[in-house]
């Protein structure tokens, strides 16, 4: 009789006490054996029984064949597992590596987002765009509106920004890195603001200015290399529409306009006339002439245009409003762009200021202009 009829018969409860006694013994150690393979995966003693010479009870075959069909079982729910787990980890670490760094970084500024693409199917990313808007309001003679961001995955790219129009000649690239929205220059000093009292005056706060006084600056200019460039900050002596001055002085394209808002002027803010440079293309609905030079718009034509200026110098500080993370990035400060919009809307453009790059010449016949008040110069970058 095998194992498994005399099993039949104790489930039954056809067995007398000590048929009943034994089986019970024998499934008490088959118990012990299962739970030692568990732990144990196998073991390899129980593959050598019955290797010797003495004859073996028909018991002893039904126990060796139960034996390896648990530590066969066994193994097989281990491969299983295994390959399960395997899997797992395979899966989350091929995550990490390519699906995360991209995850995370949409949390945060994107410098490669494309906001608009011209009729030349050239894209128009967000950082040479914000470039151009920032650079243009904030930095008279350092412009940029292209930039190169290689992403490094988590929020992180490696920043080039290169130069693509000059009026000296020289062509400087700014690198550096961007880091969930922290940007470091490797070079900031290209895209300093302007020293606080480059211009002077009671309008501006500022009574003194980096050069001395009002006679010491203009003797400076007299100084000045004849064949170097020079980028100068001319104060004016009261508010002048752009109107008037464009009369006085001419439209000139490079020429760059200090704004009075009446709030916000920690910084000195302005606009070009007519910027050119690279295609740019933008939401032209939401921002009218934010560039008042695009593929279908000739700037020159409206340079003498004082409602075109005010609309372009209007649509720069409403995408500034519109950015919060550009002010955040380059610090511009605390600005109530609000409070400014609806005084430009009030009031129109009224010049302070302007600034421009010249060479010594150039800018001693502008000095001449009788509502110049204080002009401060330093070497075109």
């Amino acid at each position: 009789m095998t194992f498994r009829e005399i099993l039949k018969l104790y489930q039954d409860g056809k067995l007398d006490d000590t048929q009943k006694q034994t089986v019970e013994s024998e499934i008490e150690k088959h118990e012990a054996i299962s739970d030692y393979l568990y732990d144990n995966s196998q073991i390899p003693e129980l593959e050598e029984l019955g290797d010797g010479d003495a004859p073996e009870a028909p018991e002893m075959d039904e126990a060796r064949r139960f034996t390896e069909m648990v530590n066969k079982s066994i193994r097989k729910a281990f491969v299983k597992m295994g390959v399960i787990v395997g899997g797992v980890i395979l899966a989350a670490v091929l995550a990490v590596i390519f699906v995360l760094p991209g995850l995370v970084s949409r949390f945060y500024y994107n410098p490669n987002q494309v906001v608009g693409t011209s009729s030349y199917d050239i894209d128009t990313t967000r950082m040479s765009l914000d470039l151009a808007v920032f650079t243009e309001l904030f930095i008279p003679g350092a412009y940029r509106d292209l930039a190169i961001a290689e992403p490094q995955g988590y929020g992180s790219y490696q920043i080039s920004i290169p130069q693509t129009l000059s009026i000296t000649g020289n062509f400087t690239t700014i690198t550096g890195k961007l880091e969930r929205n922290d940007l470091t220059l490797y070079n900031p000093d290209v895209l300093n603001f302007p020293t606080g009292n480059a211009f002077v005056g009671s309008i501006c706060q500022y009574e003194q200015g980096p050069c001395g006084s009002a006679e010491e600056s203009f003797a400076r200019l007299q100084t000045l290399d004849e064949k170097q460039m020079y980028t100068a900050y001319f104060s004016l002596d009261q508010l002048m529409d752009y109107e008037t001055l464009c009369n006085d002085l001419g439209a000139e394209s490079d020429r760059w306009y200090a704004v009075y808002t009446e709030f916000g002027m920690n910084k000195a803010m302005g606009f070009y006339p007519n910027m050119s440079g690279y295609i740019l293309t933008w939401d032209k609905e939401r921002y009218p002439l934010l560039r008042t030079m695009d593929e279908n718009n000739n700037g020159d034509l409206l340079i003498q245009d004082p409602e075109a200026m005010q609309t372009h110098f209007l649509s720069m500080m409403q995408y500034m409003t519109d950015c919060p993370q550009l002010s955040q990035m380059f610090h511009t400060g605390h600005t109530n762009w609000d409070a400014a919009i609806q005084y430009i809307e009030e009031n129109g453009l009224q010049i302070y200021g302007f600034c421009v790059t010249a060479d010594k010449e150039t800018l001693l016949k502008l000095s001449e202009y009788e509502h110049i008040s204080y002009v401060y110069t330093v070497p075109a970058k």
